[in-house]
């Protein structure tokens, strides 16, 4: 067994290097934790702040990628999609200065088009079964279509 330790490159003092790196390891993953409860409770406690923390970094993300997308259109512009990456990255741009801007709206506006989301993905998920139901029941189990059948008997 020692031998396959001192194989695989770990000895007695690659053990104790070992477990003092997952000791650090663990740690530092305790203090994440730590960090994240915190953030979580202030989140819960103060829903406003969280709110407004989370839409200027939405903003500005959005902002950043608007700037990237603009850079890397520019480096692109020889290729067939060159006016479309530059509309994209002027929408993220100005959807990232508005969001700045007016946080606030911006948050209700967020919250609205994710509700209109689930709305029309709901609706559409009703009608798109209602719809696979009435096809079933156009089809009768006892029915074999002709070519099937007649596949199964040459064979």
């Amino acid at each position: 067994m020692g031998a396959d330790r001192s194989a695989a490159g770990t000895g007695a003092g690659g053990e104790v290097t070992d477990k003092k790196h997952l000791k650090r390891s663990f740690g530092l993953l305790a203090v994440l934790g730590l960090v994240l409860v915190v953030a979580g409770l202030v989140g819960l406690f103060y829903a406003a702040f969280a709110t407004l923390t989370t839409m200027f970094l939405f903003g500005w993300l959005l902002l950043a990628g608007g700037l990237v997308g603009l850079v890397q259109a520019f480096q692109s512009r020889k290729s067939n999609h060159f006016w479309l990456a530059v509309v994209v990255a002027a929408i993220n741009i100005a959807a990232g200065f508005v969001i700045l801007r007016r946080p606030e709206a911006s948050a209700e506006a967020l919250t609205m088009f994710a509700a209109l989301f689930f709305l029309i993905d709901g609706l559409s998920l009703l009608v798109l079964g209602m719809s696979a139901r009435r096809i079933l029941g156009l089809v009768r189990e006892d029915e074999v279509p002709a070519a099937a059948g007649g596949a199964g008997a040459a064979a």
